[in-house]
C-alpha cells in the first residue's frame, strides 16, 4: 500500500514496513517477533524511520550504544488499529535527540506502550507530537536507572471531533542525581477529550534528584475535555520536585484585540495557541512533513 507523500518525501526516510537492506546507519535483528535497532555512535545525518501499522512486528527497540550522539526522527502513520510495544535504550554517556511524530490517514484505535530506559550519564531529548484522529491509549515508563541520568520529555497532543486521548507516565528515579523534565501541552476542540495521567517516583536513597512536571491545556469549545492528575511519590528528602497543571479556555480579552484587527476567528485562535504549538513545529525539519503537521494543526483547530 502506498504511503502519503509527507512520508515517502521525509528526509532520507526507512521504512520498517519494507525489508530491510543493508543501512549504514544502524544494524538490525529480529528477535523472538521484535525488530532490534542499533544505532551507530554518530551521523552526520538525521536518521529517519517510518513506523507504519503494516509493520509485520509488535514490538520494537531501539538501542543506542555508549557515548552515542544521534538525532532522530521517528514517524508513526496508522491507517488501522495497532497495538505496539516500542523501547527506547540509551547506553551510558549517549545524548540523543528524538522527535516523534504521530499521524493517522483515518480514525483509528491505538494502544502504545513505550519504556524508555536511559543509563548513567546519558540524556535524552524527546518530543512528542500528537496528531492522530480517533481513539489513543498510551502507556509510558521513563526509568532513569543510572547516576547522572536526565531526560526532557515534551509532549503536545491536538484533538478534535471525537477523538480521544489517554496517556499515563510513570517516572522513575531509580539512581542518584537524575533529573527529568516533563512537559505536556494540550489542545481540545469540539466533543474531543484528552486525559493525562502523569506520576512521579524517587526511591529512597536516591538523593540529590530533580523530578519536574508542567501540564497545560487550552480547550477550544464548550465541550471539549482536558484531564490531568499530576501526583509526586517521593521517598527521599535531598530531592527536588514540583508539578502543575494548568487547564482553561482562550483568554476573551486576546481574542477580542486580535478579532478587532481584523483577523478571523479561526486565524485569532491560531495564532494564540502558537505559544503551544510552535516548540513542536520548529523541532521538524523543512519539507512535506512539517507542511503536513501545520496543515493538521489548523485543520484540528478550526475543527475540521
Amino acid at each position: 500500500m502506498n504511503n502519503p507523500t509527507y512520508l515517502e518525501q521525509s528526509l532520507h526516510p526507512v521504512f520498517l514496513d519494507r525489508p530491510l537492506e543493508s543501512n549504514h546507519h544502524f544494524s538490525s535483528k529480529d528477535k523472538n517477533g521484535a525488530l532490534i535497532i542499533t544505532f551507530p555512535k554518530n551521523s552526520k545525518e538525521k536518521i529517519s524511520l517510518v513506523i507504519t501499522s503494516d509493520v509485520q512486528f509488535n514490538q520494537l527497540e531501539l538501542v543506542f550504544p555508549k557515548d552515542s550522539y544521534l538525532s532522530i526522527n521517528l514517524l508513526y502513520h496508522f491507517r488501522k488499529n495497532a497495538s505496539r510495544d516500542i523501547k527506547i535504550l540509551l547506553h551510558q554517556g549517549s545524548n540523543i535527540k528524538i522527535t516523534e511524530t504521530y499521524l493517522t490517514s483515518r480514525n483509528v484505535k491505538t494502544n502504545l506502550n513505550r519504556i524508555l530506559e536511559i543509563d548513567q550519564n546519558a540524556h535524552l531529548l524527546l518530543s512528542s507530537g500528537l496528531f492522530m484522529d480517533g481513539e489513543h491509549t498510551f502507556k509510558d515508563e521513563l526509568l532513569l536507572k543510572g547516576e547522572n541520568a536526565s531526560i526532557d520529555f515534551d509532549t503536545l497532543t491536538i484533538s478534535h471531533h471525537q477523538d480521544r486521548f489517554s496517556t499515563i507516565q510513570d517516572i522513575r528515579h531509580q539512581a542518584k542525581n537524575t533529573v527529568s523534565n516533563v512537559h505536556n501541552l494540550m489542545v481540545s476542540n469540539n466533543h474531543s477529550t484528552i486525559e493525562f495521567y502523569v506520576n512521579g517516583y524517587i526511591a529512597k536513597g536516591m538523593s540529590g534528584s530533580n523530578c519536574k512536571q508542567q501540564n497545560r491545556g487550552v480547550i477550544l469549545s464548550e465541550t471539549g475535555i482536558i484531564r490531568v492528575d499530576p501526583k509526586l511519590f517521593i521517598d527521599e528528602y535531598d530531592v527536588e520536585a514540583g508539578h502543575g497543571a494548568a487547564i482553561g479556555q482562550i483568554n476573551e480579552d486576546e481574542m477580542f484585540y486580535l478579532l478587532s484587527r481584523g483577523l478571523s476567528e479561526s486565524e485569532a485562535k491560531r495564532l494564540i495557541l502558537q505559544g503551544y504549538t510552535e516548540p513542536f513545529v520548529l523541532s521538524l525539519d523543512e519539507g512535506a512533513l512539517k507542511k503536513t503537521i501545520n496543515q493538521r494543526i489548523a485543520r484540528k483547530v478550526k475543527g475540521e
